[in-house]
């Protein structure tokens, strides 16, 4: 039996409750007037699994349906212009197939697994702590010598030879910063001093 603020749960009562008469976890804790989350736990600890999303009760058989709803209806005008067929997908005036899409430089080279193993290497080694507060939340890798002046100064324009500038993965040019602290440098977001350029 599982014990919660008084309540005792007989595995067998609360399995006959949810699966074999299908009542919510919300029906069976009003009925006992405690919380829905109390019953989810207590299923959880008693190992009766919880039904699927799609096994729920939707639509009008729903307790909550139609209270929370406040949507506008659609104006004729907007019911007239998601009736009509516009052009999407492949017809779209905007569509590139997937062969010729083109991933900025910029992103190709955060994104690449180098940089990540990069990344790795300078959080393993400032021990995943911020290098100027020592704090362990919302950790971010910088680079002391920008990566926009590196591209700058190396003319980096392909993957290739990012993967080439050594100096660009070295783990001395990257120190592990917290966000606020990150905020607060003089190169976050793009702010590059103009002497560095």
């Amino acid at each position: 039996m599982a014990k919660a603020k008084g309540l005792k749960f007989a595995r067998k009562w609360l399995y006959e409750q949810y699966i074999v008469l299908g009542k919510t976890t919300t029906e069976i804790a009003k009925g006992l007037k405690t919380s829905p989350p109390t019953i989810s736990y207590h299923m959880k600890k008693l190992n009766i699994c919880m039904r699927s999303a799609s096994e729920r009760k939707t639509g009008v058989r729903n307790p909550g349906f139609g209270k929370h709803d406040k949507r506008k209806p659609h104006s004729e005008k907007t019911k007239q212009l998601l009736s009509s067929k516009l052009p999407r997908g492949i017809n779209h005036f905007r569509y590139k197939p997937p062969d010729k899409r083109i991933e900025p430089i910029n992103s190709q080279i955060r994104n690449c697994s180098h940089s990540k193993k990069w990344k790795l290497t300078v959080l393993e080694r400032d021990k995943f702590r911020c290098v100027l507060c020592n704090s362990e939340k919302k950790l971010e890798v910088d680079r002391v010598v920008p990566f926009a002046v590196l591209k700058k100064k190396y003319s980096i324009n392909s993957l290739e030879s990012a993967l080439l500038c050594e100096e660009l993965w070295y783990p001395s040019n990257g120190r592990t910063l917290c966000h606020n602290c990150h905020i607060r440098t003089d190169t976050y977001g793009g702010r590059i001093q103009e002497k560095n350029l």
